[in-house]
């Protein structure tokens, strides 16, 4: 009865230890046939451009002056994932950019220009390999921004 009683000690102490390590290394184990994913977006951005891995600036709104756009995100927790930034005009996709993840954090980005004929508010979603919808922002684009 002992050895028994040692044995499952020893089983739920090993069990505890990797449970823990996995929480320490702040990652979710991926495994797509559960149906669930891990990790997030711990920070995001549209920005004029991306330098060293990092958004030169934060951008509320475009103007046609200024038609080239990135959106920046920084993923946390979604090694193994695949990553898509959707853009959409009108509720019409008009481009995506795909991503595998390949650390526990992940610096991505992805760019379009504008056309100067598609102002209003455009949305980039951040999709998983679910196809669902786990980050959403928008912008709007301009004629021209006014400078008071």
């Amino acid at each position: 009865m002992a050895t028994h009683t040692t044995a499952t000690k020893i089983a739920i102490s090993t069990l505890t230890l990797l449970f823990s390590i996995s929480l320490y290394a702040g990652e979710t184990p991926y495994d797509p046939r559960l149906g669930v994913l891990g990790g997030s977006i711990s920070r995001s951005a549209f920005t004029s451009a991306v330098v060293n891995r990092e958004p030169v600036d934060r951008l509320s709104a475009v103007d046609s002056a200024h038609p080239y756009l990135y959106y920046f995100t920084d993923l946390k927790g979604m090694t193994g994932q695949q990553v898509t930034h959707r853009w959409e005009y009108q509720g019409h996709v008009v481009k995506e950019k795909t991503f595998r993840v390949g650390a526990p954090r992940w610096r991505a980005w992805s760019a379009t220009v504008l056309p100067p004929n598609q102002l209003g508010v455009w949305t980039v979603s951040v999709i998983n390999d679910l196809d669902q919808i786990v980050w959403q922002e928008k912008i709007n684009y301009v004629a021209q921004i006014s400078r008071r």
